[in-house]
């Protein structure tokens, strides 16, 4: 499969940020993925906001959305809710 990858974040201020990104597979004509976010970070927390749209058929399983909550503690690593 041949597939397309892109992503773009722009900050609002000097701690919030919203970024996108987007998976296209070139044979199939269909994004795959798709990704929104919203993120706050200062000198020890970061916390994103993530929305995905995932478009696999696999099976019985078809598109799936998601909305997940990931906390980064920068002294501790990371803490994300799937």
């Amino acid at each position: 499969d041949e597939e397309i990858a892109a992503s773009v974040s722009f900050e609002l201020t000097d701690r919030w940020s919203v970024g996108a990104a987007a998976r296209r597979d070139l044979d199939t004509d269909e994004t795959r993925t798709a990704q929104a976010s919203l993120s706050y970070e200062d000198e020890c927390t970061r916390l994103d906001i993530i929305y995905e749209r995932e478009n696999y058929n696999i099976g019985n399983l078809g598109p799936r959305t998601s909305v997940r909550f990931q906390l980064t503690l920068f002294t501790l690593g990371a803490l994300q809710d799937d």
